[in-house]
């Protein structure tokens, strides 16, 4: 019986030893995504190479990924899948069932994958938005327009206009712009005004002429 048990531990070993001269690699695909251009590292046993029994290496399930931090290989947590799916760069090692073959390496670089940099929301500014016409004006009659008005433009805006001597001389407060706006100002005299447009923070000023 002992003969026996120890004629089935050497065939074991035997079958590991042969399988543990078989060598494995990464196959690299990518997939371009929303988030990104992704890798996927896959475990791959060339079946064909001329070492004894590469079948028995092609089963393996056990599989360990690393990352290398720049002074060593450092183990990934949770990654224990024939395949690793990553957006960054780096080396990568895959030791797949530790007693049947060395280890594979990958490297990706900035070229093969990355992130896309989440968009930031650009700021809506008011002169992008609101024009007057005519100017200068002959009879003093201008008329304030809002030209492709986005709808995330969903605050108030206040309108003054401002004589070049700084004097107030008309007031609008908290009004939403959808449609244009008249000016009146066929009574004042001729000269340079200004309107100050405010929004939220932003402000700001344009230039108008009484000729």
């Amino acid at each position: 019986m002992k003969n026996f048990v120890l004629s089935i531990t050497f065939l074991l070993f035997t079958f590991f030893s042969f399988a543990g001269a078989c060598t494995y690699s990464l196959q690299i695909t990518y997939q371009e995504t929303t988030e990104g251009r992704k890798a996927r590292l896959t475990f791959y046993v060339d079946l064909a190479q001329t070492c004894p029994y590469p079948q028995i290496l092609a089963q393996c399930q056990e599989f360990k990924w690393y990352k290398h931090d720049g002074f060593q290989f450092v183990l990934i947590p949770g990654e224990i899948k024939s395949f690793l799916e990553t957006y960054d760069t780096g080396v990568y090692r895959l030791i797949a069932c530790d007693n049947l073959g060395s280890s594979a390496v990958a490297f990706l670089g900035k070229e093969q994958v990355y992130k896309n940099e989440p968009k930031k929301k650009e700021k809506v500014s008011v002169s992008a938005y609101f024009t007057v016409f005519p100017n200068p004006s002959s009879d003093g009659i201008f008329t304030l327009s809002p030209p492709s008005l986005d709808s995330s433009v969903t605050a108030n805006f206040s309108i003054t206009i401002i004589s070049s001597t700084g004097n107030q001389i008309f007031t609008l407060e908290n009004r939403p712009f959808s449609e244009n706006l008249k000016l009146d100002l066929s009574k004042k005299d001729k000269g340079l005004y200004f309107i100050r447009i405010m929004y939220g923070e932003e402000i700001k000023m344009m230039r108008i002429i009484i000729s």
